[in-house]
């Protein structure tokens, strides 16, 4: 009886360990190309990028593909929730890749009809979510046509992410920064563009 057992589990193993083998075979191989700086497709020849890290995923889907050096797997791409794959795919860093033929698209050509204050550590957890048209369009005026200062890199009092969400591009966040100082000051950041503008109270009914 012993015996059996040892044998039945020994077989359970065997099938795991199948199953993971043939789960893996089934994604797709990415490879580096670093003549056009693209991740490629192996299976389909489609080039990725990778998108500037203002954009996020909204939810890190199913598994897609696996990016390899030599034996090793360095990175496995995920799908971006109901966004076609063949166009869009991300990775658990949050890093959004977008295929050859897709244009990002700028905050404004998003037309957000969200934006999702954020508390974000070690899991994102929603503080607020502004769906007013009026204050969004405010909100995306200062951040385009706002005064630039300069980026202190202090502690801030408050930090937030802002997440601007829409439904022409329902996977995809365009996220922003927004800092409040103990003097008083507050500001919208891109800390990839480099790009830092006078916030002043156009997220004041929302952050309390």
């Amino acid at each position: 009886m012993k015996f059996n057992k040892i044998r039945l589990l020994a077989v359970v193993l065997c099938c795991g360990m199948l199953m993971g083998g043939l789960s893996s075979c089934m994604l797709h191989k990415v490879e580096y190309d670093k003549t056009i700086n693209a991740y490629v497709d192996n299976r389909t020849g489609i080039a990725y990028h990778d998108a500037p890290g203002c954009y996020e995923p909204v939810a890190i889907g199913k598994e897609y593909g696996q990016l390899k050096y030599g034996r090793k797997t360095s990175a496995v791409f995920h799908e971006m929730g109901n966004m076609d794959p063949a166009q869009w795919l991300c990775e658990e860093g949050k890093t959004v890749f977008y295929a050859d033929g897709v244009t990002l698209p700028t905050l404004t050509e998003m037309a957000p009809e969200q934006v999702h204050l954020c508390i974000e550590e070690a899991s994102t957890m929603v503080l607020s979510t502004i769906t007013e048209l009026e204050d969004i369009n405010a909100l995306i005026d200062v951040w385009l046509n706002g005064e630039e200062v300069v980026y202190t890199g202090l502690e801030p009092n408050v930090n937030l992410r802002v997440k601007f969400e829409s439904a022409s591009y329902p996977g995809l966040y365009y996220s922003l920064i927004y800092l409040e100082y103990g003097d008083g000051s507050k500001v919208l950041y891109d800390r990839f563009a480099a790009r830092c503008v006078n916030a002043g109270d156009v997220l004041l009914e929302y952050v309390g």
